[in-house]
């Protein structure tokens, strides 16, 4: 079974969606030694035009920015001819994602033209939010109207979250996705505590509380509210020693760094810059409490990765978060910074209580959102499908 997967951004690329289609693949190929999959993505970091990675066929094409670093569009002989060339390999299944990109427009299309089925994997639930009101506008045109239009012409279309799948139906008409969630490598997560290259540069005392945030260092992530419920934290317990990591990167690194001096915090609230995705495991094994501040996400894979690391998770109330917590983390509301820190703060009172539901948080999450129980899901509806060219 030949899959082409067409994904407006990829390697070296970094983000959540990226990631999902590298995993899937890699997932697919391997449980399954009938599947061959290859990526046909956009040149968005002028890398090398053909290239294997992690064992996975790259294809790129040339483009040009729209909203750089969000948003680009190919150059149409290159697309054309790349099609062209690649319809010699006999797919028989086309997969994109996310409904915004114009991969998404023409994929279908191309499905049809080499007589292969179609997949649509839908992420996000809402329409674009951007700093520029033109950018938010002639997004959710684009969504109203190409986008909802293109995505119906699927032969199937995959949501990876409750959250998601209602949107898709409220906000744009479509009523017949099939309800599979992202997943996660679980293994990579359920390790023993291990040696972090992160924390050893902070020079803490064994005796801190570490609490950790992993994402886009942008105002969307909740991030300058997080600052504010350890700042209060902190202040009411003296005597504890409390430190946050916060990992990543993004445009509002340099104010964020700016706020966190302005608010006296910067003895307990490091703010470390890009970590390899290898690292991450590491750094969650020695982290008591993960926190996910963010104002609007779909289902959070950092999220997922906290609680497979079996430390106690604080996120809010967006997307589909509150099914990777279930019963188990601390869901809170967006915008309130009183509720992260009453959060932080009961999961400091209650050690033993918290280590206990940490735990079961972790199984809970192994048998629900690990890569090879999605992945023989998705295997799944391409039985459905049909196999075209066998």
């Amino acid at each position: 079974m030949q899959i082409l997967f067409i994904s407006a951004f990829f390697y070296p690329h970094k983000g959540g969606i990226e990631l999902y289609a590298q995993e899937l693949i890699l997932n697919l190929t391997s449980d399954h030694s009938n599947i061959t999959a290859d990526i046909l993505t956009y040149n968005t970091d002028n890398s090398a035009r053909t290239e294997t990675y992690d064992g996975i066929s790259i294809t790129r094409i040339p483009c040009f920015p729209i909203v750089p670093g969000q948003f680009y569009l190919p150059y149409l002989f290159s697309l054309i001819t790349t099609l062209w060339n690649l319809r010699l390999n006999s797919y028989d299944i086309v997969i994109t994602q996310t409904r915004f990109f114009d991969t998404t427009w023409w994929a279908w299309i191309y499905a049809k033209l080499i007589g292969a089925k179609s997949i649509f994997i839908a992420h996000g639930t809402g329409f674009v939010s951007h700093t520029n009101p033109l950018v938010r506008f002639m997004s959710k045109v684009i969504d109203l109207t190409i986008a909802s239009f293109s995505v119906k012409r699927y032969d199937e279309r995959i949501a990876i979250s409750k959250a998601t799948q209602d949107f898709y139906k409220t906000k744009l008409g479509i009523n017949d996705t099939i309800l599979i969630p992202g997943g996660i490598d679980t293994q990579l997560f359920d390790i023993p505590k291990s040696e972090s290259s992160i924390l050893n540069n902070l020079n803490l005392s064994p005796e801190t509380t570490i609490m950790t945030y992993v994402g886009r260092l942008i105002r969307a992530k909740g991030i300058f509210g997080l600052v504010d419920a350890v700042s209060e934290v902190s202040t009411h317990n003296p005597d504890k020693p409390l430190h946050l990591v916060v990992a990543g990167t993004g445009p509002e690194e340099q104010e964020l760094r700016t706020y966190v001096n302005k608010k006296g915090c910067s003895d307990f609230i490091s703010l470390v810059g890009s970590v390899e995705y290898s690292e991450i495991p590491l750094l969650l094994s020695n982290t008591t409490i993960f926190i996910n501040p963010s104002y609007n996400d779909g289902l959070p894979r950092s999220v997922m990765e906290a609680a497979a690391s079996g430390i106690s998770v604080i996120a809010t109330n967006v997307g589909s978060t509150k099914d990777i917590l279930n019963k188990y983390g601390f869901l809170v509301e967006p915008h309130n910074v009183s509720h992260i820190a009453d959060a932080i703060t009961t999961i400091l009172q209650n050690p033993k209580e918290e280590r206990q539901r940490a735990a079961e948080h972790k199984t809970y999450i192994q048998k629900t959102f690990d890569w090879i129980v999605i992945s023989n899901k998705i295997y799944e509806q391409f039985i459905q499908l049909g196999k075209p060219h066998e």
